[in-house]
């Protein structure tokens, strides 16, 4: 996660909330959103395809997580 030009590792992020969402005309049309802090206190979401139409790019950082 990047805030004002500083990079905060991942592995450290503490995962507050978690809401998935998915489309209503076609259910293969998920969205995840996650409300995050790291040790610092900074805050932040993280919003991200899910399911089968997921990025490998949103699998990589959704796997980072803890």
């Amino acid at each position: 996660m990047v805030h004002a030009e500083r990079k905060h590792d991942l592995a450290t992020m503490v995962i507050d909330e978690v809401v998935r969402y998915e489309g209503e005309s076609n259910p293969d049309d998920e969205a995840i959103l996650l409300a995050m802090r790291c040790g610092c206190d900074q805050q932040g979401l993280c919003s991200a395809a899910y399911g089968a139409n997921a990025s490998t790019g949103d699998i990589a950082v959704l796997q980072r997580l803890p």
